[in-house]
């Protein structure tokens, strides 16, 4: 499976800007490196130190064509960027299954679980989690079938 992981751009940076010493979130390289010893072909795109814009991404994500994409996010600051990249995702890729994770989902998965721009989240340290959704969804089953229904850890 083509899987795309993806931290968005943000308006907002209060604490550095790309200029600065940038880190990069640590769930991205996490969740790549489980998909990654699951077989999947993984890209990460982290936007704000690769300079890449909103109309730079829709076409990243089309050219790829990813059957998942993840994003996450852990400041309800940035969800509004979070929220706008799964309605950007969507139309990108219609066909892709949507994984929103981190502690802003986990902490909100009650008021983000019936969004139809979001499939499934990613409650918790997600690593195996993640890959259980990623066999899931290779298995070419959608949420609510059963087989979710036995993945401990997420919301749909």
């Amino acid at each position: 499976m083509r899987v795309l992981l993806v931290q968005p751009p943000r308006r907002y940076w209060p604490y550095t800007s790309e200029g600065d010493n940038f880190l990069l979130q640590q769930a991205l390289p996490a969740l790549a490196s489980v998909a990654r010893d699951e077989a999947h072909d993984v890209r990460v795109i982290d936007c704000m130190p690769l300079h890449i814009g909103w109309r730079s991404l829709f076409q990243k994500i089309r050219d790829f064509k990813p059957e998942v994409i993840g994003c996450g996010e852990n400041h309800a600051l940035y969800a509004s960027e979070a929220m706008r990249f799964f309605k950007l995702a969507k139309e990108a890729a219609p066909e892709a299954l949507t994984v929103a994770g981190g502690g802003h989902f986990t902490n909100l998965a009650h008021r983000y679980a019936n969004h139809p721009d979001i499939d499934v989240i990613c409650i918790g340290e997600g690593e195996l989690t993640f890959a259980e959704i990623l066999n899931t969804a290779a298995a070419g089953t959608r949420p609510p079938d059963s087989d979710w229904e036995k993945i401990d850890g997420i919301a749909f």
